[in-house]
């Protein structure tokens, strides 16, 4: 079948105005509707309980010099300048997070963490019942925290060091002063050039008692 220039240009004369003006109307209530399924759809596989960030940040020691990664030099000093006995620079600050009862911040060499420290309360309901206070503990690494970026869900490791941190603070807070209550303890650790896990149980000790906790003794973490 051929197809002339008079027959096509009659053929697209001689359409119903009402079709495209009705295929234009389709598209101006479709075209909406496919643009806000798409965003619902973003939002829903969106995981709310990350850290806010850039997607593709880096750590600053991406673009630091090459050294040589030996425990000691020649001299037997470390590469910081410290000797083999020598412990890291602490710097410590309490008070920091105005919605927590408790909060610190501290620094151990290259290694800070954040903690805020919320409670006591009441237990939340479906909890077991104990006449004691329970204790609830979660770590957090931020994506910048080390070299590789880590992953926002809690691996091993990170799940690791909430359950023994728990357990470290359970052992010093006088958990019969507060029957029927919850203590709630969050931890990030916003950079982790090792000692992470003891700086963490230092950084709770700061925290529980700037929120007037009462505590048998003052808890520090060390590593070896």
């Amino acid at each position: 079948m051929r197809c002339s220039s008079s027959s096509i240009s009659y053929f697209a004369t001689n359409v119903p105005y009402t079709v495209d003006r009705t295929h234009e109307s389709w598209a101006l209530v479709l075209v909406p509707l496919i643009l806000m399924s798409s965003i619902l759809i973003r939002m829903a596989s969106r995981d709310l309980r990350r850290i806010i960030g850039p997607e593709k940040c880096m750590p600053y020691t991406v673009f630091q010099e090459k050294v040589e990664m030996s425990f000691l030099g020649h001299d037997g000093m470390r590469r910081d300048g410290r000797s083999a006995i020598d412990p890291r620079q602490v710097f410590m600050s309490v008070g920091i997070i105005s919605q927590a009862k408790g909060s610190s911040y501290l620094e151990v060499g290259n290694t800070k963490v954040c903690c805020g420290v919320y409670g006591p309360k009441d237990i939340q309901r479906g909890s077991d019942f104990k006449m004691t206070c329970q204790v609830f503990c979660e770590v957090k690494m931020a994506p910048f925290s080390c070299i590789v970026r880590k992953n926002p869900q809690p691996d091993k490791r990170v799940k690791e060091m909430s359950r023994q941190i728990k357990e470290a603070l359970e052992s010093v807070i006088v958990l019969e002063k507060f029957p029927k209550s919850q203590i709630d303890v969050f931890i990030t650790v916003i950079e982790d050039d090792g000692g992470a896990l003891s700086a963490c149980i230092t950084a709770a000790g700061l925290a529980l008692c700037q929120a007037n906790i009462d505590v048998y003794d003052f808890i520090i973490g060390a590593s070896v």
